[in-house]
């Protein structure tokens, strides 16, 4: 894995975290379950 790919991942997982936190802050559970199928 290049540092470019890894690079793209970690931001793709902070994107994944800061959304997920969005949703549990705002109480959107539409954000909090599209983040978590996204995860896996």
């Amino acid at each position: 894995m290049s540092l470019q790919e890894r690079a793209k991942a970690a931001a793709k997982n902070i994107e994944g975290k800061i959304e997920e936190a969005v949703g549990n802050i705002t109480h959107d559970s539409s954000r909090v379950i599209v983040q978590r199928v996204n995860e896996n």
